[in-house]
C-alpha cells in the first residue's frame, strides 16, 4: 500500500489509512456526523422562537410537578457585556478545578440555546443561574472529575442555593429536550488536524493545533459567533494559522492546497463558504485584541505578539496536561521546574516576605542561621469570588442605562473576575536536631 496521501487508492479504500488510534475513514465519519448535528438539534437557530417558530422549545418551559409553571420570559435583552462576563468566569471556575477548558464552550451551547427559547430576555439573576446551572451540567455529564454541587452553589456568594441550581437544571434539559453533547468547535478543530497530510512532521502539527485552539478558544467569550457554525470557527481558526507569517514555514503550500481539498471533498467545508469569509477577519480581531498586535498575526521572531502567545499557550498546554494527574506525576512536573535555593538562613524571612508570606500570614521574622531542622510550608489559595465585588456583581436587575453606567464603572476598577491570593504558612520540624 502507497503512503501517498489521498493517493487514488486511499480514495477507495479510505478506511484503511490509520491516524492515531482511528482510521481516516472514523475521521471523517466522526466530522460528517458532528456537521449534521450543528446543522440540525444544535443549530441555535432552531431554539430562537423568533428565527424558528415551529421550534418545538417553547418560551413557557415546564416544570417539574412540585414545581409552579414557569411565567413567560421578562427583563431585559442579555447583551454581549453579560455574557462576556459569565464566559471568562466559567473558564476561570473551570481552571481553578483544573478541568477541560472545552467544558466551557459546552456549558456557553446549553446556555445561549436556553436563553433563545427565552428570546434572549432574563434578568442578571436568571442569567447567573442559568450560567451555573450549564455549567454544572457540563462538568456532570462530560467530564470524569466531579465539583460538588454546593461548591458551585457557593460561588453565588448566597445568592442561590443548590435547589435553585435543580429547579433551573430541570427547565434547562427540558428547554434543550435533553440536547446536551453539542459538537464544539474544539471537538472538530481535533478531528479536522487529523487529516493534515502525514509528511507534515508532529512538532508542526503541535504548534499547528496550539495557535488554532487558542483562537477558538477566543470565540467562546465572543457574542458574535454564538451563531456561527462550531465547525466553521474550527476550520476559519486552522486557515488564519495557515496563513500566519510564523507559521507558514511549517507546511508546504502544495500540501496545504492538498489538505484543503480534502477537507472540502470529505467534509463540505470549503474556504469561500459565507460562514467562513465572515468568521475568518472576526478571529484575526480576536487575536489581534488578545495579543496587542495590529493585524493579530505573531509576527516575526521574538516580536512581543509571539512571547504573549507562546505564554497563553503554555499555560494552557499546561493546564490540559496536568488533569486527572496522579500525584507521583505531578510532583515530577514540579521537580521539572523552577526551584529557587537560599544558602543564608537569613534571609529566608525576606524570601517568604517577597512572595507574601508576613507575620500576618504565618511567616516568622527570624530564622536562625544554626536551624536546618524547620521547614517553612507556604500555601497559596486562589479564591474566585473574593472580597466585595463579586465577578458577576454588574448582573443584577437594573435598567439597561444603568447597567451600562456599573458595568463600565466596574471595568474601569476591577478587572474582570479576579479573584484573591490567600497566602497562609506552617512551621514544622523534620526531626533532624533531636540532639538539641
Amino acid at each position: 500500500m502507497t503512503n501517498s496521501y489521498y493517493s487514488q487508492f486511499h480514495e477507495g479504500r479510505i478506511g484503511g489509512d490509520i491516524i492515531g488510534n482511528l482510521t481516516r475513514g472514523c475521521v471523517i465519519d466522526r466530522l460528517k456526523t458532528m456537521r449534521h448535528q450543528e446543522k440540525t438539534r444544535y443549530s441555535y437557530r432552531n431554539y430562537d422562537p423568533r428565527q424558528n417558530p415551529s421550534s418545538s422549545a417553547s418560551s413557557s418551559i415546564p416544570s417539574p410537578p412540585h414545581l409552579p409553571q414557569s411565567a413567560p420570559p421578562t427583563g431585559p435583552t442579555l447583551n454581549s457585556t453579560w455574557r462576556e462576563k459569565i464566559c471568562h468566569w466559567s473558564f476561570n471556575v473551570i481552571d481553578h478545578f483544573d478541568l477541560s477548558r472545552e467544558v466551557v464552550a459546552i456549558s456557553l451551547s446549553l446556555f445561549d440555546r436556553y436563553l433563545a427559547t427565552l428570546r434572549n430576555r432574563c434578568n442578571g439573576s436568571t442569567a447567573l443561574l442559568a450560567s451555573l446551572t450549564t455549567l454544572h451540567i457540563a462538568i456532570k455529564v462530560h467530564e470524569v472529575r466531579k465539583v460538588k454541587l454546593t461548591t458551585l452553589a457557593n460561588l453565588s456568594r448566597g445568592q442561590f442555593g443548590a435547589r435553585h441550581i435543580e429547579e433551573m437544571e430541570w427547565k434547562v434539559l427540558t428547554a434543550l429536550q435533553w440536547h446536551i453533547h453539542p459538537p464544539t468547535a474544539m471537538a472538530f478543530l481535533s478531528h479536522l488536524l487529523l487529516l493534515l497530510p502525514p509528511q507534515v512532521n508532529d512538532a508542526s502539527k503541535e504548534e499547528i493545533y496550539a495557535l488554532s485552539r487558542y483562537i477558538t478558544e477566543l470565540s467562546v467569550c465572543d457574542a458574535n459567533f454564538v451563531e456561527v457554525s462550531p465547525s466553521a470557527v474550527a476550520f476559519s481558526a486552522v486557515l488564519n494559522t495557515l496563513e500566519d507569517r510564523r507559521y507558514r514555514r511549517l507546511i508546504s503550500n502544495s500540501m496545504r492546497d492538498q489538505y484543503l481539498r480534502a477537507i472540502a471533498m470529505h467534509v463540505g467545508l470549503r474556504v469561500e463558504d459565507a460562514e467562513v469569509v465572515g468568521a475568518r477577519p472576526k478571529l484575526k480581531r480576536l487575536l489581534a485584541s488578545s495579543l496587542g498586535s495590529v493585524d493579530g498575526s505573531l509576527g516575526g521572531d521574538g516580536g512581543g505578539g509571539a512571547v504573549a502567545m507562546s505564554a497563553a499557550m503554555a499555560q494552557q498546554q499546561q493546564q490540559q496536561q496536568g488533569r486527572g494527574m496522579s500525584n507521583e506525576k505531578v510532583l515530577e512536573l514540579c521537580n521539572d521546574g523552577m526551584t529557587v535555593v537560599n544558602w543564608k538562613h537569613s534571609r529566608i524571612p525576606k524570601l517568604a516576605n517577597a512572595l507574601g508570606c508576613g507575620k500576618t500570614e504565618g511567616c516568622p521574622k527570624k530564622y536562625r542561621k544554626s536551624d536546618f531542622d524547620t521547614v517553612w510550608l507556604l500555601t497559596f489559595e486562589y479564591s474566585l469570588m473574593d472580597g466585595g465585588s463579586g465577578a458577576l456583581e454588574g448582573l443584577e436587575e437594573d435598567s439597561e442605562r444603568r447597567l451600562r453606567q456599573k458595568n463600565e464603572k466596574m471595568e474601569k476598577t476591577h478587572p474582570l473576575f479576579r479573584g484573591d491570593w490567600k497566602i497562609s504558612a506552617r512551621v514544622m520540624n523534620e526531626g533532624f536536631d533531636d540532639e538539641e
